[in-house]
C-alpha cells in the first residue's frame, strides 16, 4: 500500500515537492492489532536533487533520464515504489515511459514525441542512441 504527500505552497498553490509513503502490507497483517507502520520511501527534492518541482526542473529532467540510464533506473525503482516484482523495462518500455512524461494529456503521445526525432517512439533506430 502506498500514499502520495504533495506539498502546496499556500501562496501560490505551486507544488513544493512531492513524498511517496508505503506500508507492508505483509507486515501490517501478521503483526497485531496495533497501527500499522508507514515508511518514506522518498521525496522528489531530494531524491533528485530539484532546486524546485516547476516544469522546466521536470522537463531537463526528462530530458537527462533520455540519456542516462541510472538516473533512469531510479526513476522506474520509484515508479514501481521501490517494489522488488516490477517488470523488467526494455529499450521500448523505457521509450514509451520517457514519451508519457513529456505530455500530461494521452491523446497527444504521438504528437508530442514526434516533434523532435530523438523522441519518436515510432522509430526504432532512434531508440538506442
Amino acid at each position: 500500500k502506498k500514499n502520495y504527500l504533495i506539498k502546496v505552497s499556500g501562496e501560490s498553490g505551486m507544488v513544493l515537492d512531492h513524498e511517496t509513503w508505503y506500508m507492508d502490507l505483509h507486515e501490517a497483517n501478521h503483526g497485531s492489532f496495533k497501527e500499522p507502520v508507514w515508511r518514506k520511501l522518498y521525496s522528489v527534492k531530494e531524491a533528485y536533487k530539484f532546486p524546485s518541482l516547476d516544469p522546466v526542473v521536470w522537463n531537463d529532467f526528462v530530458q537527462r533520464m533520455d540519456k542516462d540510464t541510472e538516473l533512469f533506473s531510479m526513476f522506474y525503482n520509484y515508479y514501481h515504489s521501490g517494489s522488488a516484482l516490477r517488470p523488467e523495462c526494455d529499450p521500448i518500455c523505457r521509450r514509451l515511459i520517457l514519451c508519457n512524461l513529456r505530455t500530461s494529456l494521452s491523446h497527444s503521445k504521438e504528437e508530442t514525441c514526434n516533434q523532435d526525432k530523438n523522441w519518436s517512439y515510432l522509430d526504432i533506430f532512434n531508440w538506442f542512441y
